[in-house]
């Protein structure tokens, strides 16, 4: 029986006899399986004349377990915690097993042992002493799954040991102990109440006595790398106070607390043992399935493409539908484009006599999970702007080689200059030089050409102040994700950044920079739109930290008008056409109309001022009504603060929706001929509007009654922190990041967003709880109360 491991190329009917030899009753197992798949093969004993007829086709060789072997028993290790921990409960005694699995089967003589199979907290087998009614594949056998070839291993021994059946059973239910607290251990932060919850289930009533109970806690621990000395001397502190409360009739925590980290762990143990378990220990819940947390999004309406220019729909409908994403996503970009364009060319005043001026000024943003689609949807929207920078950028070449010509000339002309008065000067005739000094002086070197910028990314306020000087018009700050340009401006020491944005909003604020070696900038008017994505997370975050350190009063946020935040389509249609050229050339031409329109300079007040148009009658009135009504609501008390403050900031965005409409719509395409060449070009013809009319006015009030709805979505966040807590801390609990059984107080120290007090916690846990993802029970270790939080059974590891 016990041949060398070279002897596996030796027949297997020799291998099945030598078994014989030894006492040992050998049963044929079809080839490439683990059972006999037969009836009665409990009861079958072959003889050696029947080895050559059973054993003629490479069966493999299953060994009968307990008295038909002279009580041969196996202690089968089914799970890779129990074949590691083996070697530090059983006897040494020969093993058997395969390359996968190696010492997975412990052989023994156990005369009247019993079979007794060992099962997990979901029923699933991990353990099982084998003897009558059992049968085990040994070598010279091939594993059905992995074709491994069975093995003896004889690195403890080569013998299998002779035991008493009571203590092999005694050590083999040590080693279950051992083995399913391993495979329940929770995380380090979980591991104190853990340990304190087993010593008390298993010392109380005697079940083991304190060096057992020492024992399979320890060797469980030490299968973790993780378990230093330190934690193994928790353990056998938590085992001697447990047990001198114990001896004291103090109350202990057990059964019931076992629950927290795994409730089957109570009953698998008992099963194991036999041992018979109190109500007041078996402490098992019920779950029902776990309900979705509230959207806690307000509904946003769909965008409704005629509150759009006439020149825009077509274009935003197209790149909208090609791209598959919200037509939000476009619009919003290319309103807050067209305001960059205009600037402070012309601005509206709402009123009918007063002086108060609004300048088309706007600030936006597009708001989206990542993968929404949010940059191509900017680059898209942004589209005629860069072929304008385009444009100015080619013209800014022009004129820096034209200006080195006039510096190559201004420089000839010094030349000439200062060797004609040496001449004069030699000849003494003081008057002569005089008279050419008058008349020849040459002048300053050519001032170098400065470029027409249109948008800037990335920048310090020193020099976007230099951009403004030489772009008084105004500028567009645009920053792909603005999570990074928001939080920057809250840190400390950028205060003068913050205010210097926030005076850009309106448009009709100068700006005078003096420096101590760097000399005085004088901006006439800060014009800066801004444009940007960013991502719902971050930006509610943003929103509650403003809404609970009031970091956000002076009103930044409440600055970005045109934010939207839409529904994205759940169905995808695959779109592959060409551009509509058509419905591109009218959207450019817009752009260009506002890039060259001219308003009459007489229209201004004085000449620090913009130009300025006024409503029509019927759309006066219109705005009018429209103004009381909101005044009325701003008063009310009704509103929240967030939305108190967005709100006010309608004031002028109607009047600038309504402005930029109007001058958008009066952009007409035509057809001009080339007077040198006589080729038909296309050509934008319109004339400035005189007035605003009624219909830029309705389109514009159906402009902010969409916008505000986006607006309610982006700030009800702050309204319900605790439900935006519960959505961060079940984001956490889903990855794994919180273990079934880990202390509350822990994810106070793991610096997660929105859980970083105890309130915002206790928060996030009540309404968790509420929706059945998790419950909270507070356990008395005999000092401070512990509290921990037991998981739904669907979101352990292994579920």
């Amino acid at each position: 029986m016990y041949q060398d491991q070279q002897s596996a190329s030796s027949a297997i009917q020799d291998v099945v006899c030598g078994y014989m030899d030894r006492g040992i009753a050998p049963i044929p197992v079809s080839t490439r399986s683990k059972n006999p798949n037969r009836k009665n093969w409990e009861s079958e004993r072959w003889t050696k004349d029947d080895v050559a007829r059973l054993w003629s086709n490479d069966q493999n060789v299953g060994v009968l377990c307990g008295e038909p072997s002279g009580w041969l028993v196996d202690v089968d290790c089914d799970c890779p915690e129990a074949v590691r921990l083996a070697p530090k409960f059983l006897p040494r005694t020969l093993k058997g097993g395969r390359d996968t699995a190696p010492g997975s089967h412990w052989w023994y003589r156990a005369e009247g042992c019993e079979t007794k199979p060992f099962f997990g907290t979901t029923r699933k087998r991990i353990l099982e002493l084998r003897s009558n009614g059992c049968q085990t594949l040994v070598y010279p056998s091939v594993h059905p799954d992995d074709g491994d070839t069975y093995q003896w291993y004889r690195d403890l021994s080569d013998k299998m040991a002779n035991v008493d059946d009571k203590e092999l059973r005694h050590k083999v239910n040590l080693l279950f102990t051992a083995t399913i607290i391993a495979r329940h251990m929770p995380p380090v932060g979980g591991r104190h109440d853990y340990a304190l919850a087993l010593s008390g289930f298993l010392q109380r009533n005697d079940r083991l006595t304190e060096d057992d109970a020492s024992r399979v806690m320890v060797e469980a621990w030490s299968l973790f790398e993780d378990a230093g000395p330190d934690a193994l001397r928790d353990v056998e502190n938590a085992i001697k106070t447990t047990k001198e409360r114990l001896n004291r009739k103090q109350p202990v925590v057990g059964g019931g607390a076992l629950a927290v980290f795994e409730e089957g762990l109570v009953k698998a143990l008992s099963r194991g043992w036999d041992w018979r378990v109190g109500t007041e220990e078996d402490q098992s819940y019920s779950w029902e399935d776990p309900e979705g947390l509230p959207e806690g999004l307000p509904p946003v309406p769909e965008f409704d493409l005629r509150m759009l220019p006439d020149a825009f729909r077509a274009w935003v409908e197209d790149v909208a539908e090609r791209m598959q994403v919200p037509a939000d996503f476009i619009a919003a970009p290319m309103m807050v484009a067209l305001s960059a364009v205009l600037g402070r060319k012309v601005g509206i005043r709402p009123k009918r006599k007063d002086d108060w001026t609004v300048v088309p000024n706007l600030w936006g943003a597009i708001v989206g999970r990542p993968g929404l689609l949010k940059s191509p949807a900017l680059k898209g929207a942004l589209a005629p702007l860069d072929k304008l920078i385009g444009e100015a950028g080619k013209r800014h070449e022009e004129r820096k080689r034209e200006h080195e010509t006039d510096l190559e000339l201004h420089k000839a002309q010094l030349v000439w200059y200062e060797d004609e008065k040496k001449k004069l000067a030699k000849k003494g005739d003081m008057d002569a030089v005089k008279e050419f000094i008058s008349e020849n002086h040459v002048g300053d070197e050519p001032e170098t050409p400065s470029e027409r910028r249109y948008r800037t990314s990335d920048t310090t306020v020193e020099k976007l102040g230099e951009l403004l000087n030489q772009n008084p018009n105004g500028l567009m700050v645009y920053r792909d994700e603005l999570t990074g340009w928001l939080r920057g401006l809250d840190r400390y020491g950028r205060e003068s950044d913050r205010a210097f944005y926030l005076e850009g909003w309106s448009g009709d604020q100068g700006h005078d920079v003096d420096r101590i070696g760097r000399g005085s900038l004088k901006v006439p008017a800060l014009t800066l739109a801004i444009l940007g994505g960013i991502q719902p997370g971050p930006l509610s975050n943003y929103v509650f930290d403003a809404g609970t350190d009031r970091a956000d009063d002076d009103g930044l946020l409440p600055r970005f008008q045109l934010l939207v935040w839409p529904d994205p389509s759940p169905e995808f249609k695959n779109v592959d056409r060409y551009p509509d050229r058509k419905a591109k050339a009218d959207a450019f031409d817009v752009f260009d109309f506002a890039d060259r329109i001219n308003f009459d300079a007489d229209d201004a007040d004085d000449a620090d001022e913009v130009s300025y148009l006024r409503f029509s009658e019927e759309a006066q009135h219109l705005f009018d009504t429209w103004r009381v009504d909101l005044e009325h609501e701003l008063r009310s008390g009704n509103l929240s603060p967030a939305m108190e403050s967005h709100k006010s900031k309608y004031r002028s965005l109607f009047p600038a929706l309504a402005l930029l409409l109007e001058i958008a719509d009066s952009a007409e395409s035509g057809e001009v001929e080339d007077p040198e060449t006589g080729e038909v070009l296309r050509a934008v013809i319109g004339e400035p509007p005189t007035e605003v009319s009624e219909v830029s006015a309705f389109r514009a009030g159906a402009w902010c009654e969409f916008l505000e709805a986006h607006a309610r979505r982006v700030y009800y966040s702050a309204e319900r922190p605790e439900i935006r807590s519960a959505r961060e801390l079940l984001k956490h609990v889903k990855a794994g990041d919180v273990s079934h059984g880990e202390p509350v107080r822990a994810m106070l120290r793991k610096g997660w967003a929105t859980l970083g007090t105890r309130e915002e916690v206790d928060g996030a846990l009540d309404v968790l709880q509420e929706h059945n993802w998790l419950r909270v029970l507070k356990m008395d270790t005999g000092g401070r109360p512990s509290e921990v939080v037991i998981l739904h059974p669907t979101l352990r590891p292994g579920r």
